[in-house]
């Protein structure tokens, strides 16, 4: 299992993801609130557990942030505004 969350939230554009893991190859998929996805991150160290997301150079506004593990989906929603 995995449980994700992010700080600050909201904020100008750089988030820090946060995960509990198990031993998982995760990666890490952004979309917009239109469903398009904006960003893919493989592969994440699994080390540190975090991992500094940077959405400055995409638009203010909602987006979700899910982290795929071997047999789990997380989903935590992050709002970017100046």
């Amino acid at each position: 299992a995995t449980k994700a969350s992010v700080y600050p939230n909201p904020s100008n554009g750089v988030f820090n993801l946060v995960w509990e893991t198990e031993g998982e190859n995760n990666s890490i998929y952004i979309y917009n609130l239109n469903g398009a996805l904006v960003k893919k991150l493989n592969e994440i160290d699994l080390i540190s557990n975090e991992k500094t997301i940077d959405l400055s150079d995409f638009p203010d506004g909602m987006y979700f942030i899910q982290l795929h593990g071997n047999n789990s989906v997380e989903s935590v929603k992050v709002i970017k505004t100046n």
